[in-house]
């Protein structure tokens, strides 16, 4: 069957490409123009980027206060260090509807942008006989569709993590070729944006050449003196205390979360607990369990990469697997991993596809069960079923949170039940034709 699946693929591959393609560049623009959910997250960058205009910067993290003296546009709280709301000072130029246009077609032309890239670069280890650029192409392409992380941010009215995702690509071909003063600066650069990234961050710290460290710590102490020399102290405090009061509390609506163990929350609160209970901060059995298993899952990767990468040469592939490897135990670290960050995994998914001679047809139907999943991280699939279960309870709550979260369980079995297959790939000759 999956032969027949496949031969069917590589002999229609460039039409399927293709027509992916058609479909991504329509379902990208159909979301730029399409005015949905304004005040869910693009509410967020452009109030924050408003306050950031007018200098408003003492209620950055206040989602109620009056901006300018109207009413902000919406209630979202923002979680971005200081500074980096100047990022967003533009959007409020405009009216938010004009705003929104413009900021999501910032998106598709990240999206894009960096799925151009990650095509370039692992074009190359696509095997060379058999059609299997060809196939490389078109699996690609409905990966890349399918891949829902992607296209959610424009149900959202946009997002940042598409700018990360094409910074951070940028990053990882600058680290492969030992250009660590731009993978240092890029990755400081997207900490500042999504502090959430900061885990991963400071894992490829531990792992990557003194350059990149200097580099990287350097760019990102200049951005933070910078930051505190310009809007002062206080701010910084409340940020500081705003990420310490949030990074232990309860979602509540667990659902959002596609992490591994997101589903830890609904197994043991449901919706009549949250509403007796008093403090939203997690009871100390759900964040040792929560911390615990992440940081069991974490120890699993970085003794994999100790293991493969202690001791050996210092190649592009060696470099590349610490990169990819440390921003994926980031995400591990992360108690929330919202939908859109796993955009930033896609990498794994490529890699697979290109090098595919090197894994099973297990490691292959495993790849393929988390790209099939890869739409459930959808808002507007999750919607849908949340509509279809509503009113929920605690047990249909916990079944859509193993959903959401099943993208990034299935790609985590894949790197650590088929370590060896990757450990073989790594050693493969093209890796050093393919550096240039």
């Amino acid at each position: 069957m999956m032969d027949m699946l496949v031969a069917s693929v590589r002999k229609n591959a460039k039409v399927i490409g293709f027509i992916c393609i058609a479909l991504m560049l329509l379902l990208g623009l159909e979301g730029v123009f399409e005015p949905r959910r304004l005040a869910f997250d693009f509410a967020n960058f452009y109030d924050a980027g408003h306050k950031a205009l007018v200098g408003e910067y003492g209620s950055l993290y206040d989602e109620f206060a009056q901006i300018d003296g109207q009413d902000p546009f919406g209630n979202m709280l923002y979680f971005g260090v200081p500074i980096s709301s100047l990022f967003f000072a533009p959007l409020a130029l405009f009216e938010p509807a004009t705003a929104a246009i413009l900021f999501k077609l910032f998106n598709l032309i990240c999206i894009f942008s960096g799925l151009l890239l990650l095509y370039r670069r692992f074009y190359p280890f696509a095997a060379d006989t058999n059609g299997g650029k060809d196939l490389f192409f078109a699996l690609f392409c409905i990966a890349a569709l399918l891949f829902q992380p992607f296209w959610t941010v424009f149900h959202v009215g946009g997002q940042t993590t598409p700018f990360l995702f094409l910074i951070l690509t940028v990053g990882l071909l600058a680290f492969e070729k030992e250009r660590y003063w731009l993978a240092g600066v890029l990755y400081a650069l997207a900490v500042l944006i999504k502090p959430a990234f900061a885990p991963g961050a400071g894992l490829l710290f531990l792992f990557a050449p003194w350059r990149f460290k200097l580099w990287s710590a350097g760019a990102g102490a200049v951005s933070m003196i910078a930051s505190i020399l310009v809007l002062g102290w206080p701010i910084h405090q409340e940020f500081l205390d705003l990420l310490r009061e949030h990074s232990g509390s309860l979602l509540v609506i667990p659902y959002h979360n596609a992490h591994p163990v997101g589903w830890f929350e609904p197994a043991l609160f449901g919706p009549a607990d949250y509403a007796m209970m008093e403090s939203r901060a997690q009871p100390a059995l759900l964040a040792a369990l929560n911390f615990g298993v992440r940081i069991a899952l974490i120890g699993l990767m970085l003794g994999l990469v100790w293991r493969f990468t202690f001791g050996a040469a210092d190649t592009a592939a060696k470099r590349s697997l610490i990169f990819c490897a440390t921003l994926f135990a980031g995400l591990v670290y992360a108690p929330v991993v919202w939908p859109h960050y796993l955009a930033l995994l896609f990498v794994v998914v490529v890699y697979v596809i290109a090098m595919q001679r090197h894994f099973s047809r297990a490691a292959l139907a495993l790849l393929g069960l988390v790209v099939l999943s890869a739409p459930l991280q959808h808002i507007w699939m999750a919607s849908k079923i949340v509509g279809v279960l509503s009113p929920m309870g605690q047990f249909d709550s916990l079944v859509l949170t193993v959903l959401r979260g099943t993208t990034m369980t299935l790609l985590l079995a894949l790197v650590l039940v088929f370590r060896k297959s990757f450990a073989n790939s790594l050693r493969d000759p093209v890796w050093s034709r393919a550096i240039a």
